[in-house]
């Protein structure tokens, strides 16, 4: 058995997912900071105890890791193994590995990535007044603290094709109807629902 028995490959997914959100923001893909802070709820909501405790050791206790701390779960271990592992370990039982390596190898990566989006990514999140569906994507200017910056490339990174947020609604929009409906009938039919029903809400 390795010390490395649960996949290191978390905190370098969460590596991946920061690293390309930080492309998203120089490629133009970015939503405003409503959209961000709803992002940033739903990915706290997921993970909800780390996000609540704001510490690694949260991750102990969500639903999904208990089930690798119960003695049920080392019960058909072979006997002499965890005798074993103490010895190779300086005295750490297999329980206490698996701890461990729950707060490090996902505890500390999904908190790091919580902390980015909430106190760095979100800082270049658009102004709220700022248009910034998928079809007003990308968007031309870099934007810090609200402030415009850098123009943006409008590149898919590491390739050379213009992204498109008009095009690529268009492409993924049969995935989300069970019509053949196009992006304009859904803005007319949207415009055609708000003058029913604004009257009664005002």
């Amino acid at each position: 058995m390795s010390k490395n028995y649960l996949p290191q490959n978390f905190s370098f997914l969460f590596h991946i997912l920061r690293d390309n959100i930080i492309l998203g923001v120089q490629a133009g893909m970015v939503r405003s900071s409503v959209d961000c802070k709803a992002g940033l709820d739903a990915f706290k909501e997921s993970y909800p105890m780390v996000a609540q405790r704001n510490t690694p050791e949260g991750v102990l206790e969500e639903w999904y890791t208990k089930l690798y701390l119960k003695s049920q779960y080392l019960a058909k271990m072979e006997r002499g193994v965890n005798e074993r592992w103490k010895k190779q370990h300086a005295g750490q039982s297999v329980a206490e590995a698996i701890r461990e390596a729950l707060v490090k190898g996902l505890g500390e990566p999904l908190l790091k990535l919580i902390h980015f989006l909430e106190f760095e990514h979100s800082r270049h999140c658009l102004p709220n007044d700022f248009s910034s569906g998928l079809a007003g994507l990308p968007v031309d200017y870099v934007y810090t603290n609200g402030s415009r910056g850098n123009r943006t490339t409008k590149i898919l990174p590491g390739t050379s094709r213009k992204l498109n947020g008009t095009e690529t609604y268009r492409m993924i929009l049969s995935y989300f109807t069970t019509t053949d409906i196009t992006p304009e009938e859904i803005y007319e039919e949207g415009v055609d629902q708000l003058s029913i029903f604004m009257p009664q809400v005002w």
